[in-house]
Parts: C-alpha cells; sequence; structure tokens
C-alpha cells in the first residue's frame, strides 16, 4: 500500500516568495527538488510535484492570441537554447479552417511579421494566404510568394504604371456590386460565371474573351487582397482557357487604399452608399458658390484648398479616419484631386466619382 502523502500547509505559502517557501516545506518533509530553473522570460511559474516528490517549474508560453493555440513546429530547432516544456499544441477553433502562414523576414508589414512570429511558432509554409516577399527592398514593390501559381503576379509598383499608361486591360474579380462601390480606376467589371455559387464567386471568362479576344494580350486581375481567392479562381480559369500573359495584383484593394489611395466609384455604388450607410460622407469639391446654388442632399462643401479648415470646423470627420468618404466635382479631375489630398492627410477609405457633377445627378436621381 502507497504511504500516505503528508499534508502540506498551503496557508502558510501565501506570504513572501511562493517558490522559496515551498522549497523549504517539502525539504523539512524529507522530499527533494530539482534546481531552479534561470529562465529569463516573460512567464509566470508553474510549480508541480512529480510522483517521486521532485519539484519542477514548468514554464508555459503565452500567446498573443488566447483563443488560439500555437501552432505544431515540426522538424525545427527551438529558437532558444533553453529547454522549455510546452503546453501540448490544440488546433483552431473550428469556427476557422484557416492555416497560420508561416511570416517572411519584414518586407510589408514589419511590424505584423514582428507580431506574428514572436506570438505562434513557425509553421510549414501554407498554400494560401501566403507570405510577403519583396524583390526590392520597399513596400511598394512586394508581392506575394505563392507555390504552384497559375499566374505571375504585380506589385503595387507595377499596378500603378499599369493605371497609368493602360499597359493593360484590368479586371476586377469581385462581385459587380462591390466593384461599383468602389475599384481600382481603369479597371472592369466582369458577370459572374454561370452557375457559380456566390461562395466561389469567380468572373465569367467569356466576357474576358470578348473584351481581349487576343489570347496574348496583357491582362490584370486582382480582388480583395492576399485572403480573397477570386482573382486566384479567374487567374487559373483564364490560363485554362489558353490566356498566356495574365498576372494577379493578389495585394488588390486593401493595399491599394493604403498605399496609392483613393477607388472609383459608380453610380450604383453611390445609390447603395446613401440607401445603407448613415456614416459615410459625401464631399462636393465645388466652389462654394457652386454648392449653394445646389448639391446632393447631406453633402458638405469641402474645396481641396479648404481640407485644412474643414477639419477644424467639423466638415471631416476627425474622430474616424475609416468613414467613408466619397468625392465629387463639376468634373471627375475636381472629384479625384479632393481624393487624393484627403488621402495624403490619413484618410483611408475615399472613393471618388469620375464623372461630372450634371451627370451625378441624373445618374442618382434616375436610378433611385
Amino acid at each position: 500500500m502507497n504511504e500516505q502523502q503528508p499534508e502540506i500547509d498551503v496557508g502558510g505559502l501565501l506570504d513572501g516568495d511562493l517558490w522559496t517557501r515551498l522549497e523549504q516545506e517539502l525539504q523539512s518533509m524529507g522530499m527533494t527538488t530539482g534546481p531552479i530553473p534561470d529562465l529569463p522570460v516573460l512567464n509566470e511559474p508553474n510549480p508541480f510535484i512529480t510522483q517521486t516528490g521532485e519539484v519542477h517549474r514548468r514554464q508555459i508560453r503565452k500567446v498573443l492570441f488566447p483563443d488560439v493555440a500555437p501552432a505544431a513546429k515540426p522538424d525545427r530547432p527551438e529558437q532558444a537554447t533553453l529547454d522549455i516544456p510546452q503546453e501540448p499544441a490544440t488546433s483552431v477553433p473550428a469556427m476557422s479552417n484557416i492555416t497560420l502562414p508561416q511570416m517572411a523576414a519584414p518586407d510589408v508589414g514589419t511590424m505584423c511579421s514582428t507580431m506574428a512570429e514572436s506570438a505562434f511558432p513557425q509553421a510549414p509554409e501554407a498554400a494560401h494566404p501566403a507570405s510577403p516577399t519583396s524583390p526590392g527592398d520597399d513596400i511598394y514593390r512586394a508581392i506575394l510568394h505563392e507555390p504552384d501559381e497559375a499566374t505571375g503576379q504585380v506589385s503595387t509598383e507595377e499596378m500603378v504604371e499599369i493605371v497609368s499608361h493602360g499597359s493593360a486591360t484590368i479586371f476586377d474579380g469581385r462581385t459587380q456590386l462591390e466593384y461599383a462601390i468602389g475599384h481600382i480606376p481603369k479597371a472592369l467589371s466582369l458577370a459572374p460565371k454561370p452557375n457559380a455559387p456566390r461562395s466561389r464567386h469567380v468572373g465569367d471568362v467569356a466576357e474576358v474573351a470578348r473584351v481581349v479576344p487576343d489570347r496574348n494580350a496583357a491582362i490584370i486581375v486582382y480582388c480583395n487582397g492576399p485572403f480573397c481567392g477570386k482573382s486566384r479562381r479567374l487567374g487559373q480559369e483564364l490560363a485554362s482557357a489558353g490566356f498566356k500573359n495574365v498576372r494577379r495584383y493578389q495585394l488588390g484593394t486593401p493595399v491599394w487604399r493604403a498605399l496609392v489611395g483613393p477607388m472609383e466609384i459608380e453610380p450604383e455604388g453611390i445609390r447603395y452608399i446613401r440607401k445603407g450607410d448613415h456614416t459615410a460622407v459625401f464631399l462636393d469639391a465645388r466652389t462654394a458658390e457652386e454648392f449653394a446654388a445646389g448639391s446632393l442632399p447631406g453633402a458638405r462643401n469641402v474645396p481641396v484648398t479648404q481640407i485644412a479648415a474643414a477639419k477644424a470646423d467639423g466638415r471631416l470627420p476627425m474622430d474616424d479616419f475609416n468613414t467613408r468618404i466619397v468625392t465629387f466635382g463639376g468634373t471627375g479631375s475636381e472629384s479625384l484631386a479632393l481624393a487624393k489630398a484627403l488621402v495624403h492627410t490619413g484618410f483611408n477609405n475615399v472613393k471618388f466619382y469620375n464623372d461630372t457633377f450634371i451627370n451625378l445627378l441624373a445618374a442618382v436621381h434616375g436610378g433611385v
């Protein structure tokens, strides 16, 4: 029969150093204690007693996101030389089937990469979403490194050049309403592929062939960024259909908004926002005299020369720089100028209407 374990006066251990007093109490009962490891890490000690009576001080690594356990780390040496017992890894909650990606050396989003590496042991590279890598030394030249790509990719720098010079036909791989609410300038929208489920949206390749009959012509597709599969699916279908010069701007609309700025909005998008988004701000870039003669109901008059004053007097949403802002003016150029200026002062959800004010009125009121 096993000898009864002696009782420990836990109440007497509450004051002072818990480990020292526990060690002394155990030694007074004839038990041996293991060495106290010197671990200069930001973890709380977790003493426990083994079946042999030895006391060890196990370390539990804290993770940045407590609801997600650290991913397994097979065949990788410990980054530290200390032998720290680990808690068993658990799977990501069932609500998500996304594999946490291995983050590369900081090229895009240095802070995000650092946070991810410190929170999770590095896991094997995931196919999608992929890690950002850069052929250059700045964020504008970054692309995503993806294995087994059906198409190549372009960086933000290349995308700006393509938009500026019209050197390729750009297709928005998202839904037609998403396109109308805000798209990269000069991009074209596609109807959905017939019979494709909404959860697996992909543009109709037949429409691409009607617009670009030359299978060797340069084509760019994009969607909602690294975690969006719409441009990947469209790129794969175009490659299968024989298009030989298809590339993706896989960083997509989020990175375009962050690094370049304004998105272009269509009349259907304006009607959608005015009906459903009551936090949106519509800005009229025309002169005060033109504004006084008539504008969209609820719009605010902010000529490009008055941005600083508009920040001070409340015409601009200074408490939320993510507020959806739509600019319009007497011409598309006037609208774009205001949109660019707003982006350069920190607003990051700006759309511009690329047409005249007269056509805007006709489109908005005629479509209701």
